[in-house]
């Protein structure tokens, strides 16, 4: 058959085409869409595929089936731009006639979300291992615990991370300090406590966010488009402008097309939330 669609996984960005016209689905070596991460069953669900319509049924497993963060409990259509997720590990369901694989945030579980049913914990959204880091994440040291008077799944990620703390960090784990103007620091998601420091060359300049690797800032959570946002200085101004992203750019909780920038805004890039400091040397 044709094969019109496909699951990405969000994590590692692994494939599966859906190339039958039924597919199983689980731990089991002779799935045929082997799940290889998190708590699965071996036997945990199938899609169905007939003509344009393509159904999800969960088996029966043990951590359960979400569509779009909903748990289901009997046959369920899904449609492109969906997330399936299976146990604590989600897949994305894109066409293979678009290149657009931005995962619309509604779909997504919250940065720092806590799985309720599952016998796996997920802090920090669909959280992984990232070898695509502008600058390494670094640690908070034991005595600088963060306020959480939000608890887990709070958006209020910048009260977590007072002055001081964004500070410590960027004093103390920052290289070259004397050569860098600003810093982004990550303040939530799989990229939390990243530092990405900008030196200015010139009078113009301008640093590209987005989750393609061909940006000097690179994002990889799901809910970034390939090129989301563009920060730029001009003429000794601070700025960022959204670059038509799927799911925006804000300024302090403002929505934003361009915004100019000041030391200690917060900027949020899909669900991906962080600090702007200017430097003072």
């Amino acid at each position: 058959m044709k094969t019109l669609h496909k699951l990405i996984a969000i994590e590692t960005g692994e494939e599966f085409e859906l190339n039958q016209h039924k597919l199983s689905i689980g731990r089991d070596k002779n799935s045929d869409i082997v799940l290889r991460h998190g708590y699965p069953s071996r036997y945990h669900a199938t899609l169905t595929i007939i003509g344009n319509v393509i159904t999800l049924e969960d088996l029966g497993s043990t951590n359960g089936t979400c569509v779009n963060n909903i748990k289901i409990y009997k046959p369920t259509i899904v449609h492109e731009g969906d997330v399936i997720q299976f146990d604590s590990i989600g897949y994305h369901l894109v066409s293979n006639e678009t290149e657009e694989s931005t995962v619309l945030m509604k779909n997504l579980k919250p940065a720092n979300a806590v799985e309720e049913e599952s016998s796996v914990v997920i802090i920090g959204g669909f959280s992984t291992n990232d070898d695509t880091a502008v600058r390494e994440a670094y640690p908070l040291p034991a005595s600088w615990s963060l306020q959480d008077e939000g608890g887990i799944g709070s958006t209020q990620e910048i009260d977590r991370y007072p002055m001081q703390v964004i500070d410590g960090l960027i004093a103390n784990n920052l290289p070259d300090k004397e050569s860098l103007s600003a810093v982004l620091v990550v303040t939530s998601g799989k990229h939390e406590t990243r530092l990405i420091g900008l030196s200015l060359n010139n009078k113009e300049q301008l640093w590209t966010i987005g989750r393609s690797g061909r940006h000097p800032i690179v994002l990889t959570d799901a809910s970034i488009s390939s090129t989301h946002a563009c920060v730029f200085y001009n003429q000794g101004r601070w700025g960022i402008s959204d670059e038509r992203s799927k799911n925006g750019t804000a300024v302090n909780d403002i929505t934003i097309n361009e915004s100019p920038l000041m030391s200690s805004d917060k900027i949020t890039l899909g669900q991906v939330n962080l600090v702007f400091r200017i430097l003072a040397h």
